[in-house]
């Protein structure tokens, strides 16, 4: 790796990083963030032509390609569902796969579709729980309970 810091000034901000990764500060919070062209440019290196998110999931385990797909169908927005997976394949990054492979299942079963739903039952090793299920049987049986049955 490069240990060359590279430091670029224009006229509102102070762009600097290493070796091709390059952090914005801007304002007085001097707050780092990536600047939009360089986020194009990693997404169109990521996911190049006849590659899709779902492709890149698969690499993880089948769990998180089935939670990718469900993301990008159920979302209005295609872009909202690819910003959910990006993230959600940028989590993956900081578990094992057998780890977050059981988190996918069990958002899947949940049906948490969200990078704040998985981060979370990764964070609150959720996973390792059976999800709660609800009773098949009335919590009450008794003559006077008519039920739903009964207004129709």
């Amino acid at each position: 790796m490069d240990d060359t810091v590279q430091n670029y000034v224009t006229s509102h901000s102070v762009e600097e990083g290493y070796a091709g990764r390059i952090d914005v500060v801007t304002g007085p919070s001097g707050r780092r963030r990536w600047p939009e062209h360089v986020k194009a440019e990693i997404v169109l290196e990521s996911y190049r032509d006849g590659v899709s998110v779902a492709d890149v999931a698969r690499k993880v385990g089948p769990n998180t390609e089935a939670l990718v797909e469900v993301i990008m169908r159920e979302r209005k927005h295609p872009v909202q569902g690819f910003r959910a997976c990006l993230g959600i394949l940028r989590l993956s990054k900081g578990y094992a796969a057998t780890e977050f492979e059981a988190a996918a299942e069990y958002a899947l079963t949940i049906g948490a579709q969200s990078y704040g739903s998985l981060q979370s039952i990764l964070k609150n090793k959720r996973y390792r729980r059976a999800p709660d299920r609800p009773a098949e049987e009335p919590a009450i049986t008794h003559p006077n309970i008519r039920g739903a049955d009964y207004f129709h």
